[in-house]
């Protein structure tokens, strides 16, 4: 188990090694995950956390189990930054940055499978590379203004030029937070969107 990953989502680790095969109760179980023993029982009733009924009537829960459920909990929970972003070296850096600040980087190749990616999860921000060819990084920026499951998201624009005055304007139009200029480095994205989100009121939200 991820001691570190499991105390912060409020999730209490094992307090000493246990064989992953090991059947314990729900009670136990609450203990383990620092959760009351109804909660667990939720969790099993909607198969969110795998367990076993016995003859008895009485659930058991392997304790490897639950330790994959902690895993789990902790990926879910992690917010979710789309780079649709088509030059190599930027876009490595961006998902470097992503990571590095803790969030879960979603790639993707083109502004089609970016819209359709949102539509499986959620993302709490996008960055988004505006000198695509044909103005499809700005049209991309519309359409996820327009949809009702992104319109509030975060976005940061990645250009390889400093913006002109236009540009700006367009941007604060379209509701985008802020501009990255090409070539980046894994502090400055990770600097702005931190900056980005905090001022925004989505970290932590």
């Amino acid at each position: 188990m991820d001691a570190e990953k499991g105390k912060a989502y409020g999730l209490k680790p094992l307090a000493e090694p246990k064989p992953k095969d090991l059947l314990i109760s729900p009670n136990e179980a609450a203990r383990i995950l620092n959760v009351t023993d109804q909660c667990v029982r939720q969790w099993i009733y909607h198969g969110q956390l795998n367990a076993t009924k016995h003859r008895n009537g009485y659930w058991r829960i392997r304790v490897g189990d639950i330790e994959e459920y902690i895993k789990a909990r902790g990926q879910m929970d992690r917010k979710r930054v789309v780079i649709l972003c088509p030059e190599a070296q930027a876009r490595k850096a961006v998902i470097a940055a992503v990571e590095g600040g803790g969030y879960v980087p979603i790639d993707v190749a083109d502004p089609t499978d970016a819209l359709l990616k949102t539509q499986d999860v959620k993302a709490t921000a996008f960055i988004v590379d505006v000198a695509m060819p044909g103005q499809a990084g700005w049209r991309f920026l519309k359409k996820v203004r327009k949809l009702r499951h992104t319109r509030s998201s975060t976005i940061l624009l990645l250009s390889d030029k400093a913006p002109s005055e236009s540009d700006e304007d367009k941007a604060l139009k379209l509701g985008a937070h802020g501009f990255l200029v090409a070539p980046v480095t894994v502090q400055q994205v990770e600097a702005e969107l931190r900056r980005a989100l905090e001022g925004w009121g989505c970290e932590g939200s």
